[in-house]
């Protein structure tokens, strides 16, 4: 790697007198790489101030990566409230193109995001973005025709698309290469509790119906309204970098920036460096974590925005589907946190990448092979499935600890976004739903 593209970003410079600046402070954040304290701080003071971050900031980061996958869910969950009646669908491909839009959508805000990531404060763009996409979650409830619903869906995705390279910048920030996996995986398996929450959300709709709206747009609303909520405590809590963070008096806050200089990636640089873009387009991992990065999304757009009515097609009725959707967010979940575990010991992603995708082949194979006689069989190989999920957290770290330079980073993370976005669009039910429904064995 060219080292004269990093600059001041690389965290081996030292100054040879440390002030920490306050959390007010004018010094331009390219220079944070050179607050390194001359003393070396205590393992008891550094161990003070990565649970102090773990207690402020994954939370934060938890919740804001729940909301995203709740409000993206939604559309899976009103599948079974009546949503396609209500808003007067003429066939299962307009379904198919609200939940695609999404992603042009997600494709078109990656490149805005890049930019503004890099040049504002990141915990406030974060809120920003958040309190906007719940403003947009609320609007929902008063869509009543498919143009509408295609409009928002649009801007939903444009916003959304700031969140996973936000946080993979801001993990990097604050914790170690080690440290990293481990916090990534916590904040990405909230992606299968909010799928948890979405289907007992779900059941309690179909139990009891409101009076006053339909019971889809009673779930936007609300899930809009804690969205929008969520963003404003954002602004007032979340921390952006180590040398500013409130949280921290001087002697912590020189301890933090200390414990990451270790990663030898810097912090943050706010200037666009067109050698460290094109170090970054002439590096062939940039094309390999794309391409795998799709094939993992495929299978994620199938479960997101069509889980539920595959599980209709095992001849389950909407409140068991409802309830059994459940198991697939729990599957989630608990892979993710053993893949957690499993670096913890073996301290390689690759084989236990390899490994989640084997399982998750596994259980595709049980929903193609056993016969529709056996539903229970069929249902345990989707929650199976969930196992694609345990390489994407291993994805994210991989990249933030092998990737230096701001500007290097998001022109990865734009990639990763880009492939996200590419990977669910190839989930085309539109055709499907009518010719193999109730099925939907083509896509496993």
């Amino acid at each position: 790697m060219d080292t004269k593209s990093l600059d001041l970003e690389q965290s081996g410079a030292v100054k040879s007198d440390f002030k920490a600046p306050s959390p007010t402070s004018d010094k331009p954040q390219t220079e944070v790489a050179n607050l390194l304290p001359t003393w070396q701080p205590s393992t008891a003071l550094v161990r003070r101030v990565v649970r102090k971050i773990d207690m402020i900031l994954i939370p934060l980061m938890c919740g804001c990566v729940f909301l995203q996958m709740s409000d993206k869910m939604l559309l899976n969950s009103v599948s079974l409230l009546g949503f396609l009646t209500d808003i007067h669908l003429e066939n299962k491909e307009q379904f198919s193109w609200i939940s695609s839009i999404f992603y042009f959508g997600y494709i078109l805000g990656s490149f805005g995001h890049a930019y503004f990531i890099q040049h504002w404060v990141l915990s406030q763009y974060v809120s920003a973005v958040v309190t906007l996409w719940g403003i947009l979650v609320s609007c929902h409830a008063a869509c009543h025709s498919y143009s509408a619903f295609l409009a928002i869906r649009f801007f939903l995705g444009l916003m959304e698309a700031a969140i996973t390279p936000s946080f993979i910048l801001m993990t990097g920030r604050f914790y170690t290469r080690e440290e990293q996996v481990i916090r990534m995986n916590i904040w990405f398996s909230m992606n299968g509790v909010a799928q948890i929450v979405a289907g007992a959300a779900t059941y309690s709709e179909l139990v009891h119906t409101p009076s006053t709206m339909t019971m889809w747009q009673n779930l936007f609303l609300i899930y809009g309204v804690i969205t929008f909520a969520f963003g404003i405590l954002c602004f007032f809590v979340m921390p952006s970098s180590p040398d500013t963070t409130r949280y921290f008096n001087e002697e912590e806050r020189s301890a933090a920036v200390y414990h990451i200089a270790a990663n030898q990636s810097g912090i943050h640089n706010s200037h666009f460096k067109w050698s460290q873009f094109r170090e970054a387009m002439l590096d062939i991992r940039l094309y390999i974590y794309f391409l795998g990065w799709v094939c993992l999304c495929i299978v994620n757009g199938g479960v997101t925005t069509f889980g539920n009515l595959i599980i209709q097609s095992f001849h389950y009725g909407n409140k068991q589907s409802a309830l059994l959707s459940m198991s697939i967010g729990a599957g989630e979940t608990v892979t993710v946190f053993l893949g957690a575990i499993l670096f913890y010991f073996l301290k390689r992603r690759d084989i236990i990448m390899i490994g989640g995708l084997l399982v998750s082949a596994a259980g595709a194979i049980m929903i193609v092979a056993i016969p529709e006689s056996g539903k229970a069989a069929r249902m345990t190989g989707c929650a199976i499935v969930s196992f694609f999920a345990v390489p994407m957290p291993m994805y994210y770290s991989w990249q933030s600890t092998t990737i230096s330079g701001t500007t290097k980073r998001l022109v990865f993370n734009t990639s990763l976004q880009i492939g996200y976005a590419v990977g669910n669009l190839e989930v085309d039910l539109s055709d499907l739903t009518d010719k193999e429904r109730p099925n939907y064995r083509y896509p496993y």
